[in-house]
């Protein structure tokens, strides 16, 4: 285990930052007020060993809400459910890099972001039919700016109707 510090960069370069530094073929990330229930990594990494044309594992999210916390979506589920959040996925390294990571510019939607972009490319999910890791919600997150967090939802649409149109950016 290895923890590096990007203070200030967002969770897309802090991402980055991690790929960047994994000596493995899998990578998975936590944000750091979430968690990881036991044994949840490790079916994650059951399912891409059973199935090696999935370029990553997804498991399924339980939502917790904490005091002060709310969904940061309404229409959130909170019910375990399958959501492409980055705490209940494992990846196989080389498939991240080769779709260029997290982009950087995102603060807010860089997971959606990268769904769509691996959407695209034709990823194949190995799907866990059991609750992995826990989304903590409190008034702390990030994403409790509703203003920040919808920006990120629009720009990631955004750029994914760019690309669709052939628009670099």
């Amino acid at each position: 285990l290895t923890v590096l510090a990007t203070p200030g960069l967002g969770p897309s370069a802090a991402r980055n930052a991690g790929l960047a530094h994994a000596l493995d073929d899998l990578v998975h990330f936590l944000d750091s007020d979430d968690l990881m229930l036991p044994g949840g990594l490790a079916a994650l990494e059951r399912a891409l060993i059973d199935d090696a044309a999935a370029d990553y594992a997804w498991g399924m999210l339980q939502m917790e809400i904490l005091p002060g916390g709310a969904p940061q979506h309404a229409n959130w589920p909170t019910e375990p459910a399958h959501m492409f959040q980055v705490n209940a996925l494992l990846f196989r390294r080389g498939q991240l890099l080769d779709l260029g990571g997290f982009d950087k510019r995102l603060r807010y939607g860089e997971d959606l972001d990268l769904y769509a972009r691996a959407n695209a490319a034709g990823w194949q999910s190995a799907k866990v039919p059991h609750v992995v890791a826990r989304n903590r919600r409190h008034a702390g997150n990030m994403t409790t700016d509703k203003l920040g967090a919808r920006r990120g939802v629009f720009d990631a649409a955004r750029l994914a109707a760019e690309r669709a149109r052939g628009i670099k950016a």
